[in-house]
């Protein structure tokens, strides 16, 4: 008897998985075509009340904002996802993401980029509450294809640099031992220097060069306290001119990764 009931569980809790998989899939699915057909009415039923937008929280009254002025600024834009992918943040709360290809005119090239929705399956329709996206700006090299580096600009470590780019928020989550289902889950937003171009980054003394020693990357993590200033910059699309110091360290995984300790911000409205 316990294992026809075992079973019976088993067999409730797959098709309520896969059910909640269709609900996310045909989630994602409606707020790309409602971008595609610029449908606000159909994007704001898609929407939670408050929704973290490019990494700052608004109303969804002003992300709806912002697509009509990207809808109005782009009237033949169109984009496709693929490669959809579930992750499960809390009970309730799912992370989906997806390669967006995006072509903003006709006349103008499909760029790819990375993009992501959480969403929020705790009420009667998912709702989106977090939106999110970055440039993929070179492709993945294929297997035995060397990335060339003699025309890459370089910079050394431990010593004082200037460098500009536009500035990017990335979060994330990690449980934090509430109870409560909203407060199940800690967002922590990392903020990311995107560069115009790949940089090579390396030490000074060539004796000690090694692979190891050497970072290519068209993004920095910045360490600074400046939030508000950066904030600013991703609001309204400002270029950040950086002065410190780049250094090397280890995310998990053991995958290096450039950051920069912050001496100095500047914000402009250009981006050479």
């Amino acid at each position: 008897m316990r294992k026809i009931v075992y079973t019976l569980i088993l067999l409730v809790s797959f098709i309520h998985a896969d059910g909640i998989k269709k609900d996310l899939y045909k989630t994602a699915l409606q707020w790309n075509s409602a971008i595609n057909t610029k449908d606000l009415r159909a994007l704001s039923a898609l929407y939670d009340k408050r929704v973290v937008y490019n990494g700052v929280k608004m109303r969804a009254k002003k992300v709806l904002h912002d697509k009509k002025r990207l809808f109005d600024r782009y009237p033949y834009a169109s984009q496709k996802i693929k490669d959809i992918q579930f992750r499960k943040l809390a009970p309730k709360l799912y992370k989906v993401t997806f390669h967006k290809f995006v072509k903003l005119r006709d006349n103008t090239a499909t760029k790819r980029h990375s993009g992501y929705l959480l969403i929020d399956t705790s009420s009667v329709l998912p709702l989106i509450t977090e939106e999110g996206e970055s440039v993929i700006k070179h492709p993945i090299a294929k297997p035995h294809q060397s990335i060339k580096t003699e025309k890459l600009k370089r910079y050394y470590f431990d010593q004082p640099v200037t460098i500009s780019g536009k500035v990017h928020a990335q979060s994330d989550y990690s449980p934090s031992g509430h109870h409560d289902i909203f407060n199940r889950i800690s967002r922590e937003v990392t903020y990311i220097l995107k560069l115009p171009r790949a940089i090579k980054v390396s030490k000074q003394n060539k004796k000690n060069w090694g692979r190891d020693q050497v970072i290519i990357s068209d993004e920095i993590e910045l360490s600074t306290q400046d939030v508000k200033l950066l904030k600013l910059a991703m609001k309204h699309n400002l270029t950040v001119s950086i002065t410190g110091v780049l250094n090397r360290e280890h995310s998990r995984g053991n995958i290096r990764k450039l950051s920069i300790n912050t001496h100095e911000i500047n914000i402009s409205s250009k981006f050479n």
